[in-house]
């Protein structure tokens, strides 16, 4: 004999519950946008269900804590070195700048800062690259190479350290 499974009418003034919705989706309680039983992972939500709702654009950004915005500025600082390995070492401390400026003021003034250098600097090189044909670039560029090491290296650990560094003879493209 087989057993046929009992509706059980509400209570009076009750509302029996409502049935899952079509499609195999979800049953009531669960989350939105997720598979339902016998609905692959990715598949597009069945009849009835609702999309999930889109990310929440613009609007606040979590500030970051002291320590993560002295390693950031940091990091502003060190990256033209990783990113001289393509010949653009500007990028390094534009891509901090354009990422983290809007999470903390230290690390928006420390990466505005780098990139100010930088692009200084490829200004600087660019000068000494044509003084090569009257033979100063020649000097000018490996003194231009070491001082340029040797300030990153020093803003770098004044950041590290919490302290504000500002470039010597450095035009502020970016403030």
């Amino acid at each position: 004999m087989s057993e046929q499974p009992q509706h059980q009418n509400p209570p009076p003034g009750q509302e029996p519950p409502p049935p899952p919705p079509p499609g195999g989706g979800q049953p009531h309680g669960g989350q939105p946008g997720q598979p339902g039983p016998g609905q692959p992972y990715g598949a597009q939500p069945g009849p009835g269900q609702p999309y999930p709702p889109p990310p929440p654009q613009g609007g606040y950004v979590q500030p970051m804590s002291p320590p993560d915005q002295r390693t950031w500025g940091m990091v502003a600082h060190l990256a033209p070195f990783v990113a001289s390995l393509v010949g653009l070492p500007f990028l390094g401390s534009l891509v901090v700048y354009l990422i983290y400026k809007d999470r903390g003021d230290f690390v928006r003034r420390h990466s505005a800062e780098s990139l100010n250098f930088q692009l200084t600097l490829l200004i600087a090189y660019v000068v000494a690259g044509l003084l090569i044909f009257v033979l100063i670039g020649f000097v000018l560029l490996p003194l231009l190479w070491i001082a340029s090491v040797i300030l990153q290296i020093v803003a770098a650990v004044a950041a590290y350290n919490g302290q504000e560094y500002r470039y010597p003879m450095t035009i502020r493209f970016v403030s």
